[in-house]
């Protein structure tokens, strides 16, 4: 699977396994387009439209990326659990 982006570059899917990302938008359009873009590269994607769904996917599951809107209602409410998972990940060096 190849998708064409802006200034004809192209994207290549992810040849050793995708992340495990989490979308976060009110706007179905948006989050659908992320979410198959990203199923498209490889990644493992879940798409949630409001913060309280996406504080119970990060609750039940573990995710390598968060993509968060930030002009969602109530934002704030899931940066400090965005902000302690990202603690807590060890880093690779």
């Amino acid at each position: 699977v190849r998708i064409q982006m802006r200034e004809n570059r192209m994207v290549e899917p992810n040849s050793r396994g995708g992340k495990r990302v989490l979308i976060v938008d009110d706007l179905e359009e948006v989050r659908q387009l992320l979410v198959l873009l990203l199923q498209k590269v490889g990644h493992d994607v879940v798409g949630v439209a409001s913060g309280a769904e996406a504080l119970a996917a990060l609750t039940e599951q573990d995710f390598d990326v968060v993509l968060l809107d930030i002009r969602l209602p109530a934002p704030w409410q899931v940066l400090p659990k965005v902000s302690s998972m990202a603690r807590s990940v060890p880093t690779r060096r």
